[in-house]
């Protein structure tokens, strides 16, 4: 694995993860979906996050209590933690 830089000169935030295919034996979509992060990171058009972590609560984003994954994009980072 190659080693990464920051080239900047003040502290940038990083993380580095992979994303798996999974197989539930079914449709995905018909899957229910339960994510216990109280927050989560608005992204802009291109995936990056510009501000601090919002409360999911009342949003399309709160998937504490758990609900069918449908056509719902949950492209975004969630944290159970203030950051």
């Amino acid at each position: 694995m190659g080693e990464d830089a920051n080239p900047g000169r003040v502290a940038a935030p990083y993380r580095h993860g992979a994303h798996s295919y999974l197989s539930v034996g079914e449709p995905i979509d018909g899957c229910i979906v339960q994510i216990p992060g109280a927050q989560y990171r608005p992204v802009n058009p291109r995936i990056i996050p510009p501000g601090p972590p919002t409360a999911v609560e009342g949003t399309e984003y709160d998937l504490r209590a758990g609900r069918r994954l449908g056509d719902q994009n949950i492209d975004r980072a969630f944290t159970r933690h203030s950051l």
